[in-house]
């Protein structure tokens, strides 16, 4: 068995590690990997050799012994030579290794990817970006705990190293803010969930219950009848989908009006009253605040006539009886049978 250079703490997790889960630092990226092939590899080996994800895919191609497929060049770089057991060359401590933790809530003003926080790795050294603490250089060998930023004094070590991160930043964000559209219709796959967490929020009447709209979160604070959201969808087959949503009203004598809209097309209905639920944590060991597990009440809004084009599908408030919407989970489209 191969093992990638790795550690194993108790209760801190990352043990003298720097940083934790979303940093950029030690603490946030090493990881186990761990490799098994009996027969074939020799157990009870380390490897010390920095390694990342993309390395996996070609690694699985070389032992697989399959070509790899015309496209776009990978990235990474076969494991093989390593986890036989020949010696590393030179070739690998001096390649680059990017990080980045992504900044972006998907508002139409905000840079798709900011730059920063990110992080380059090359052999021994570990340079950190990050917009609040500036550009840092460590020996992670002689101090995995990253105690003492050596940048000032291996200046031109850390410039190339910014370099080597800005040039991959630009490559890797070319394109970055063209959203990905939804499949709706696709053969088999009748009914499809538009979660809210993946919405665009448009107007300031509108935000993320966590803030940031990471996953399971929920759209709340809807004050504004100019406010909506909205899921870019391709309609692979045109029919008839039933439109549902899931939600809690925020109290008042009746529910808010909610419309759906997909181009010209669009339907509406009051919500019924619904509380919100208990929040739960669930199966989760540790709970983050910024998005719990609840139950959620469901009402339909009616039907869209679909045809096949890709536009964005639109969840707005025609009226707000309590002053806001409540809180919204999802949208579900469901398609009728042909007839």
């Amino acid at each position: 068995m191969a093992v990638m250079r790795a550690y194993v703490f108790g209760p801190s997790l990352t043990g003298p590690l720097k940083g934790s889960k979303g940093s950029v630092d030690e603490g946030g990226t090493r990881v186990p990997f761990v490799v098994c092939w009996p027969g074939h590899l020799a157990s009870g080996k380390r490897i010390d050799t920095p390694a990342q994800h993309i390395d996996i895919y070609p690694t699985l191609m070389e032992l697989a012994g399959i070509a790899p497929p015309p496209g776009p060049p990978i990235d990474g770089t076969s494991l093989v030579p390593l986890l036989k057991g020949e010696p590393a060359s030179a070739a690998w401590d001096k390649r680059f290794l990017f990080t980045h933790q992504l900044r972006n809530t998907r508002r139409p003003s905000e840079v798709a990817i900011q730059p920063t926080p990110g992080a380059v790795r090359q052999g021994r050294w570990l340079a950190t970006f990050k917009p609040d603490a500036g550009l840092a250089l460590y020996d992670v060998i002689a101090d995995p705990s990253q105690a003492t930023d050596v940048s000032g004094r291996d200046a031109p070590r850390l410039a190339a190293m910014k370099a080597a991160y800005m040039a991959w930043y630009a490559d890797a964000s070319a394109g970055a803010g063209a959203v990905q559209p939804v499949q709706l219709g696709l053969p088999g796959h009748d009914v499809t969930e538009l979660q809210a967490n993946e919405a665009s929020l448009q107007g300031s009447g509108i935000h993320y219950h966590g803030d940031w709209g990471w996953a399971h979160d929920w759209v709340d604070r809807w004050t504004d009848t100019s406010a909506s959201m909205r899921w870019l969808v391709q309609v692979n087959r045109p029919g008839r989908y039933r439109v549902s949503v899931s939600y809690a009203t925020a109290g008042g004598a009746t529910g808010p009006r909610m419309v759906a809209s997909f181009g010209q097309a669009s339907t509406s209905a009051i919500l019924p009253l619904a509380a919100p639920a208990a929040s739960s944590w669930g199966r989760r060991t540790y709970p983050f605040d910024e998005a719990p597990e609840r139950r959620w009440a469901h009402a339909d809004l009616g039907y869209l006539d679909l045809p096949t084009a890709t536009a964005w599908l639109s969840l707005g408030a025609a009226s707000l009886p309590a002053g806001q919407v409540g809180d919204v989970k999802a949208i579900r489209l469901s398609r009728e049978p042909d007839r």
